[in-house]
């Protein structure tokens, strides 16, 4: 279950078997968007293939998603356009009770991956049809309704229609570093 919890003026602790789900969520995304921004602060509790938000289609497949591997214990980003694409971010996510913050910015072919305030992956180049589309779903805790739930903690999770600069991302992550470092 996903439980809130009030420590760092409050986070969500989830236990391996809960989420949070937003059906049809165009209202976040619009048809046709190619550029988006995910900012989270989050912790891990144990290994196994768990997903901290994942974003799907009409027909499930991953529009993109942030997760931790079973077979490394990596974190990575995923995006799906024609098929499955992922870059691996980091491994440090195993450790234990220690929150991180990350920030995705995709911006057509264009990705810049951030952790705690600083770029850590771009990549260029990258085919980008982000395919948002009406019966999407938003899954936070969790791939699906019964895979990959996350065990440890999720914050502050924002998503942005647009393309977040260096300087936007650093100060998010300064605004909220003194609540989990």
């Amino acid at each position: 279950n996903s439980v809130f919890r009030s420590g760092n003026s409050g986070h969500f602790t989830y236990n391996g078997t809960g989420y949070i789900e937003f059906d049809h969520p165009l209202t976040f995304f619009p048809e046709g968007q190619n550029t988006y921004s995910a900012d989270v602060w989050c912790n891990s509790g144990d290994q196994g293939d768990r997903s901290i938000f994942c974003y799907l289609n009409g027909d499930s497949n991953i529009i993109f998603q942030l997760m931790r591997t079973s077979t490394s214990g990596e974190l990575v980003y995923r995006w799906y356009n024609e098929s499955l694409n992922e870059v691996t971010i980091d491994s440090a996510i195993d450790s234990a009770n220690t929150w991180f913050n990350y920030t995705v910015v995709h911006e057509g072919g264009n990705l810049i991956i951030y952790k705690n305030g600083v770029a850590i992956e771009t990549q260029s180049g990258l085919e980008a049809n982000l395919n948002f589309a009406e019966g999407s779903k938003f899954f936070i805790g969790s791939q699906t309704t019964s895979d990959r739930f996350w065990e440890g903690g999720i914050s502050c999770l924002k998503l942005y229609t647009d393309a977040l600069s260096a300087s936007e991302v650093k100060q998010n992550y300064n605004a909220l570093k003194h609540r989990f470092i």
